[in-house]
């Protein structure tokens, strides 16, 4: 069966109107209606979302022009005033970057049925979006820092995913750190690949990244966090298993530790750090049939651990 997808917390009930990947391919009838979060989508975010996924499947080597003539073969429809087709005012610029890799990881989980072997399992699904904001003490001038952190990208009928990348409908170039030190009163503590978030299967998913951020003592700031795949962890495919699920948590100076919501502003005291690892991804095919040097090989990257190989392999 087609995998279901549980609602996200800080969306009100998702999971009817994301709740099968057959829904999405023939329409969206049923979908919850538009909401009062910015978590809505205009016509044209769902259209991307499915244009991705089937342009992908379709066309892998990329032989015909993604232009109106491409997507004039596709009917993407959806009820008015719902989720997915959001009329004015509803809020949507959270669509953007959630609910187009919703749909695209939805349609690649419903072309697995039939279409096997031009399928991925599902990315990080997310854009994974921190802000922080406030008075930089360097200069006296009010600052944002935007950046999106990569995940893992789905493993494939033949081959592994990728660790730590922009994936599915996702385009942003990675921020350096020694920009991102230079131009703001951060630093990154660390930025790693995290080992054991990728899904196991015969294929593995890609790993997940951490980054954790440290406030400067004297720079206050407020942040916020827009992210999906924190309580559903990505799916895997053809007996592949699911991704880690993201962890962000907030550590303050008093040394209490807060879990952070998916998506919502808050305060961060300077030196608090910010400690987050974005999805993994899933795996594609049995993890029995893995081939045990690529085990061998993933152990020696650090890609997965002693722990986790038998965990998640048995071996």
């Amino acid at each position: 069966p087609p995998p279901t997808f549980q609602a996200e917390d800080g969306i009100r009930d998702t999971s009817h109107c994301l709740v099968g990947s057959e829904m999405c391919i023939r329409d969206s009838d049923g979908t919850d209606p538009q909401t009062a979060g910015p978590i809505n989508a205009p016509l044209s975010v769902t259209a991307s979302g499915v244009y991705c996924a089937l342009k992908t499947t379709v066309d892998p080597n990329s032989l015909i022009p993604p232009n109106s003539g491409c997507w004039r073969a596709i009917e993407v429809t959806a009820p008015k005033g719902s989720l997915l087709n959001a009329e004015f005012p509803s809020p949507v610029v959270y669509a953007n970057h959630e609910i187009s890799h919703r749909l695209a990881d939805m349609v690649m989980g419903a072309l697995v049925n039939f279409w096997p072997e031009q399928v991925m399992a599902c990315s990080q699904g997310t854009s994974a979006i921190l802000t922080l904001g406030g008075v930089d003490p360097r200069s006296g001038n009010r600052y944002v820092s935007y950046e999106t952190v990569k995940g893992g990208f789905g493993a494939r009928p033949n081959k592994d995913g990728i660790n730590v990348v922009s994936s599915g409908i996702s385009n942003t170039m990675n921020t350096p750190i020694e920009v991102l030190e230079m131009a703001f009163p951060v630093r990154v503590l660390e930025y790693s690949v995290a080992p054991d978030t990728g899904g196991a299967g015969t294929f593995r998913g890609g790993n997940a990244a951490r980054r954790i951020w440290q406030l400067q003592e004297d720079a206050t700031a407020i942040g916020t966090l827009c992210m999906e795949r924190m309580t559903s962890p990505p799916f895997g495919l053809a007996g592949g298993k699911p991704g880690s699920a993201a962890i962000v948590k907030l550590k303050t100076p008093d040394g209490k530790i807060h879990d952070l919501p998916s998506k919502g502003a808050f305060k961060a005291p300077g030196g608090s750090i910010v400690d987050m690892i974005t999805p993994g991804s899933g795996g594609f095919g049995d993890p029995a049939k893995r081939d045990e040097a690529a085990l061998a090989d993933d152990l020696t990257e650090g890609y997965i651990t002693e722990a986790g190989k038998r965990r998640d392999y048995g071996r």
